[in-house]
């Protein structure tokens, strides 16, 4: 396996926040942890026409995703941008998925 990998992190706002008050945690995320860890490559982040988002994050391998997720717990910035978002915590975590790129066209 050699293709670069895909995070797909799907979620809804909180009722109570605005979507500039997400787009500004989103950036302190970026800005204080996601562009210091190792492969990290970029990230997008989108929003449905339904009103539900995904963060897309793309990581030069599946060990570099996987050790950046046991440090986001630890991260103020990860932890107050996740306060935004409807999470349920019985399965915080469990719709993040990572997708290895077969190819690009």
């Amino acid at each position: 396996m050699t293709g670069k990998v895909m995070e797909w992190a799907p979620f809804r706002l909180r009722p109570d926040v605005s979507e500039g008050a997400l787009l500004e945690a989103a950036a302190r995320m970026q800005d204080r942890f996601l562009k210091r860890q190792p492969g990290y490559l970029n990230r997008e982040l989108v929003r449905g026409s339904d009103g539900s988002y995904v963060d897309v994050i793309w990581w030069r391998s599946h060990a570099d995703a996987a050790a950046a997720m046991p440090k986001v717990h630890a991260s103020k910035d990860c932890l107050d941008y996740f306060d935004h978002m409807q999470i349920d915590s019985a399965n915080a975590g469990t719709s993040v998925l990572h997708f290895e790129q077969l190819r690009s066209f």
